[in-house]
């Protein structure tokens, strides 16, 4: 049987899920809640439902999280010890039939479970279990057998996600790689909010150490990068002497990235961060 833990200390508790499986054929999940302050059970049930890895298993808000086999996530609230909602089929946003492949991670933010699957990245409100949004990312033509429900191909999300200043930052990667690895995979930033992309750049890099506004990245060329904003000089000229009223005049100046990288190169707009990193 497999077993997935996680702790919530804002609420106290400490959440478990253990799939129930005969002769490795899954039926259903046990749920166990305990202190924290305590250690007294606090919940001991069963459900239906069965986790499709309960390594998925997130904590928060009282409560435990998971994908299903069935493409649901459930919650169940550890203070009550009842289911307290199942949300819209994975499915449902145009997943099917790769939403049901899940990472071995999982994440809380901003009132969200945030899962990472084989179709995008979703979060799921923790009141609700209503899919707040969903991050995906479209693949290079035929590159990938994996498509949402319109037939779209896109990247695998077989991986956990780095949360740090309300952005999130992870990589397409799959259960069993390739060789050479598929065309188009990338690493990621979005919101944390509302999962709308704020930049990505090509070559897989797995998210390390965050501090500073700077994290790393371990890339599969062999190499370590980081990211964050880079530094930046202004200068600005204009006529030392006086001119008459009405006369124009020419201002001049530059606005250089001077960061390690790429040093005295233009900087330029937000919008084209991701063409410029590239």
């Amino acid at each position: 049987t497999a077993l997935g833990t996680n702790i919530d200390w804002q609420a106290g508790v400490w959440g478990s899920l253990q799939t129930l499986s005969y002769q490795g054929a899954p039926y259903g999940v046990r749920v166990l809640g305990y202190s924290v302050k305590t250690g007294e059970l606090i919940c001991n049930f069963t459900d239906s439902h069965c986790p499709y890895t309960t390594s998925q298993t997130v904590v928060d808000h009282g409560k435990i999280a998971c994908l299903m086999l069935d493409g649901y996530v459930v919650a169940y609230d550890l203070l009550k010890g009842k289911v307290a909602w199942v949300s819209e089929q994975t499915y449902n946003t145009g997943g099917y039939p790769w939403g049901i492949w899940g990472a071995y991670s999982s994440a809380s933010y901003g009132g969200n479970a945030i899962l990472c699957e084989y179709d995008g990245v979703y979060a799921c409100n923790w009141e609700t279990g209503k899919i707040s949004w969903v991050y995906k990312d479209t693949c290079v033509p035929f590159e990938t057998p994996y498509t949402t429900g319109n037939g779209t191909g896109v990247n695998p999300f077989n991986t956990g996600v780095s949360i740090a200043d309300g952005m999130i930052y992870t990589y397409n990667t799959e259960h069993t790689q390739t060789k050479p690895i598929t065309r188009g995979w990338k690493l990621h930033c979005f919101n944390a909010t509302d999962g709308k992309g704020i930049w990505n750049i090509t070559t897989p890099m797995s998210p390390g150490a965050m501090a500073d506004g700077y994290t790393t990245a371990g890339a599969t060329d062999g190499y370590m990068y980081v990211f964050g904003k880079g530094k930046s000089a202004t200068t600005v000229t204009a006529p030392d002497v006086g001119v008459p009223l009405g006369t124009g005049v020419l201002i001049k100046g530059t606005v250089l990235d001077i960061s390690p990288a790429q040093p005295n190169t233009p900087c330029v707009s937000r919008e084209s961060m991701t063409t410029q990193m590239e």
